[in-house]
Parts: C-alpha cells; sequence; structure tokens
C-alpha cells in the first residue's frame, strides 16, 4: 500500500470459494463496510488460494543471480517436483544487503484457470491471486514472532514453516489423516532445527499441544482481512502474487492523486527554493571569494613594503653606525694629530675594537708626548710599551699604548 493509505482511507475486497469481505483500512484500522455501498468506493480486490492447491519453496541466493532468476527458480522447483508439465511457477523476492530472499509458488496449470473463471465470475477486476499460506506467514510476522516454527490450522490442512531472521527457510504441509506429530518430528529433523526452537501455534491445531506442551498459542482472526492488512503493509516478505503483472488493477481515489499532485507541487517548491538559496549563497561565496583575493593581493603588497621598510631600516642603521665608527676615528686620528709635538711623528697606529690603540713612532721628547696624551681626554692609561731604541738622528723609536676614552 502507498503512504497515503495511512493518512486516508483505501477500500479493499477480499474474495475466494466461500467468503466475500468488503472493507476499508483508514488510518491503519480496519472498518468492514455493508455489501450495498460496494458502488461508492473503487475496491482493489484479492482472491485467496486455498493452501491445498499452492506448493511455496523458499530461496536465498546472492544478489548477482537477479538478472536470471526465473531460470535458477525454475530450475530449482523443477528437481524438487515430482510433475513438470501442467504446472505454474510464480515468483517473489525481495532484496537485502546484497542477497536475495526468493519464495516460489507451484500450482497445477488446470487448478489456476479454475480459480480465473472463479475470480472472474466474483469481480470484473482483480489486483491479486493470493495463496492463504502467504496471508498466514504475513500475520505471524506482525506478531512479532521472526524466528523458529509456526503451525497454522487452514481447514483440513495444517500449515507450518520455519522462521530465520524473519524469513520463511522451509514449508510444511500436512493433510487430514497423515501423522501430524510424526510429520513434524521428520521436518524439524530435515531441517535440523535445535532442540530448544521455539513454536508458535495460531488457532486449535489438535495433537500440537501434547506434542509441543510448552508452544506459544495465539489466536488467529476469524477474518482475513488483518492478514490482508499485514502482508500489504509489510515490508520484508515478499508476496506471492500469481496475477501475472499486467493484469494487476490497483484503484487509486481522486484525492490520492491531488495528494499526490499536491506533493509533487510542494517539492517542486521545496527545491526551488532550496536552489534558490543555493544559488544566492554561492554568489555571496563568490562575492566574498573575490573581496578576499583582492585583500589578499593588497595585503601582500604591504608585507612586501614592509619587508622594503625593514631593509631599508636596517641599511640605514648600519651606515649610522658607520658613520658614528669613521667619526670617531677621525676624531681621534685628528686628537693624537693635535697632541703629538713637532719633534714627533708616528710610524702607525693600530686601533682595535677593544678601544685600546697603538702608537708606534719617533721622538726627541717620548716623554713629553706620553704626558700630553695621557691629559687627553681621548685617551686614558697611556705609557710606553717596551724598549725604545735610540737612532743615529737624534730620534728615539717607541711603542706607545693606551685605551681610547672617546
Amino acid at each position: 500500500m502507498d503512504i497515503l493509505t495511512d493518512f486516508f482511507s483505501k477500500a479493499f475486497r477480499l474474495i475466494s470459494e466461500k467468503l466475500d469481505d468488503y472493507f476499508i483500512v483508514k488510518k491503519g484500522e480496519i472498518q468492514p463496510i455493508p455489501v450495498e455501498d460496494e458502488g461508492e468506493n473503487q475496491f482493489d480486490t484479492f482472491f485467496l488460494v486455498p493452501s491445498e492447491d499452492v506448493i511455496l519453496y523458499s530461496l536465498k541466493l546472492p544478489a548477482q543471480v537477479e538478472e536470471n532468476l526465473n531460470d535458477v527458480v525454475h530450475s530449482f522447483v523443477l528437481e524438487k517436483e515430482p510433475v513438470r508439465e501442467g504446472i505454474k511457477i510464480d515468483i517473489a523476492y525481495t532484496k537485502e544487503k546484497g542477497q536475495l530472499k526468493i519464495l516460489a509458488s507451484v500450482i497445477r496449470e488446470s487448478r489456476y484457470q479454475e480459480i480465473r473463471k472463479q475470480a472472474a465470475g466474483k469481480a470484473d477486476e482483480l489486483s491479486g491471486i493470493l495463496p492463504m499460506q502467504i496471508l498466514l506467514l504475513a500475520y505471524a510476522l506482525r506478531e512479532g514472532i521472526s524466528a523458529g516454527l509456526v503451525l497454522f490450522q487452514d481447514e483440513e490442512t495444517t500449515l507450518g514453516a520455519y522462521l530465520e531472521d524473519g524469513f520463511p527457510i522451509s514449508f510444511l504441509k500436512c493433510r487430514s489423516g497423515c501423522p501430524l506429530s510424526q510429520t513434524v518430528s521428520r521436518f524439524l529433523s530435515g531441517i535440523r532445527a535445535p532442540e530448544d526452537t521455539t513454536v508458535t501455534l495460531f488457532g486449535d491445531i489438535p495433537g500440537m499441544e501434547d506434542t509441543f506442551p510448552d508452544a506459544d498459542k495465539r489466536d488467529i482472526p476469524a477474518s482475513p482481512a488483518s492478514m490482508l492488512l499485514a502482508l500489504l503493509k509489510g515490508k520484508t516478505l515478499p508476496i506471492v502474487n500469481l496475477l501475472p503483472v499486467k493484469e494487476r488493477k490497483v484503484h487509486r481515489k481522486l484525492w490520492r492523486y491531488i495528494g499526490i499532485a499536491i506533493l509533487v507541487v510542494a517539492m517542486g517548491l521545496y527545491g526551488t527554493s532550496l536552489v534558490r538559496d543555493y544559488l544566492g549563497l554561492r554568489s555571496e561565496v563568490n562575492a566574498l571569494q573575490q573581496n578576499y583575493d583582492v585583500k589578499k593581493k593588497q595585503a601582500m603588497k604591504l608585507v612586501k613594503k614592509v619587508d622594503e621598510r625593514d631593509n631599508l631600516k636596517e641599511q640605514v642603521q648600519f651606515y649610522r653606525k658607520i658613520k658614528k665608527q669613521k667619526e670617531k676615528i677621525c676624531k681621534v686620528l685628528q686628537e693624537l694629530t693635535n697632541m703629538t709635538p713637532l719633534d714627533s711623528y708616528a710610524t702607525s697606529i693600530s686601533i682595535r675594537r677593544s678601544n685600546s690603540f697603538d702608537f708606534n713612532g719617533k721622538s726627541r721628547d717620548m716623554y713629553t708626548l706620553i704626558r700630553k696624551l695621557d691629559e687627553s681626554k681621548f685617551f686614558t692609561g697611556v705609557q710606553k710599551s717596551g724598549s725604545s731604541k735610540e737612532m743615529s738622528d737624534g730620534y728615539t723609536a717607541f711603542l706607545i699604548r693606551g685605551k681610547i676614552a672617546y
């Protein structure tokens, strides 16, 4: 059923050889309606096939075989069936986690044609032809049973299915007159079910309460309507519909189309608003990006200018330092020149980074030179270093050392 059924009503008709029920489903609740109101509604009509006419098989296959699924399932069924001719095989499956969960139904072709004639005599249009076993399984799943053995009584036939993770992996059918307890025991032994397998009994199944005293007992609905609803609303159990897809009629009232149209329009408007908002945001982002690029270029130019300014500043400081040192040396040399008597002269002057100096020279009066230099404010600690040497021309060669105080 579509999602709108949860908010609005949908009409159904359920027929079989002995049944003809009309009901509507509104907000998940089933409401029977009188037959005379049939003309006021368009019904999705389903024909129920007795369980004795249909055999179900269960398979789990990798999703990769989906393209060749019909051939694979037909080969599997034909290996199981003693009769290969005159049978009709239908397939339904769901896909889950890379795996196909498959239900295959087998019915005699002659019996199927009889059912089609019976259905045509009761309804002009059909939405499906459903095996009774499928409705019973859907009801068990809706009751929260997902594992273990479930048993049903369908008129004179006892039906069973073994569930694993909400999916039937094997089916049991025992007609009246057969030893039911032995059949169930052989069935469980054949599938290697554990001894503590949970057993659930739906309805009154003679002999089973003694065989499984700890079994969970559940009532089964008097009308199949709730079972049909459980099947159509379920999402895990494949719906085995014997009616060809092209013949299935699904009636939708005008409000459904209106609802769908409103939903489409609303989604369109919402999508348009999202696109508009996206384009607006995109435009803002582009503008911000452009502004960022411009500011980045300006910042890079400023950084470059700052680097240039710092370089120039370092150069200016260096030149100032050199100039100051030159001025200092010039003043020191000037002072040495001023303090040196006329009868004295320098042969070499050395000034070190430690502000000490060496004055190599010649003089007729060396001690007068030392005294004058020591009295100058530019020098301190001036004294003769080493021995002096008398020259033949009357001059004395000497070495004077001191500190520059300037």
